[in-house]
């Protein structure tokens, strides 16, 4: 069995994923993250208390595997990737335990009032799975400072994007044009113009 899942964690702070096992033998596997230290990994037997996992025999600990990757930023989230692989038949679920503790955590992400991407959002609920927004949308209208869609077009070229910036518009993607004369041509200015329009518009650029 392998299961492959990903966990939104806080934007900052140290985290404590614990993954149990349903089945008869109530292992615990935790996960600890603490500053910039490497991650450590743990499994609670239920006779021995918590031990390295390192230190469990080999024929105890064969029957599963337990591979973790991050913390990622994924646009507006904060995650972690998490894979369990499993030789028990019995084993069937999992039920999963996320802690927060007040340490400085790895990968922080700066937190923003921003709204989420409704485009991102709906990936996130599909590939996260304990996603929650953490502000809500707002009536469509309410922002204009930033656009969903950024256009970087020669000045030349920019009338003949009219009909495709009516198109997008009314499909509900307020977009902005910037032209080469804005962006700098350079691959350089161009990448640090649309760097500072992520970070500074509301909303962000999705496309």
């Amino acid at each position: 069995m392998i299961i492959l899942f990903l966990l939104a964690l806080l934007q900052s702070a140290s985290s404590h994923v614990g993954v149990l096992n349903d089945g008869p033998s109530k292992t615990v596997l935790e996960f600890r993250f603490r500053g910039e230290k490497e991650l450590s990994a743990f499994v609670r037997v239920p006779d021995r208390g918590r031990v390295i996992l390192s230190e469990v025999p080999e024929k105890n600990r064969k029957n599963f595997s337990v591979y973790l990757k991050g913390p990622y930023i994924l646009r507006d989230v904060r995650i972690v990737q998490v894979a369990v692989t499993s030789k028990d038949p019995l084993q069937e679920n999992i039920r999963i335990e996320l802690d927060y503790g007040s340490g400085t955590g790895r990968n922080e992400k700066r937190v923003s009032r921003r709204y989420p991407s409704p485009d991102f959002e709906r990936l996130y609920r599909k590939l996260i799975v304990n996603y929650r927004p953490s502000i809500s949308h707002p009536v469509v209208g309410n922002r204009d400072e930033g656009a969903r869609f950024l256009i970087i077009s020669p000045e030349d070229f920019v009338e003949n994007l009219d009909d495709f910036i009516d198109w997008k518009t009314k499909k509900g993607y307020p977009v902005r044009v910037a032209t080469l004369s804005e962006t700098g041509t350079g691959l350089d200015e161009i990448k640090a113009y649309i760097q500072n329009a992520y970070e500074t518009w509301d909303p962000p650029p999705e496309y």
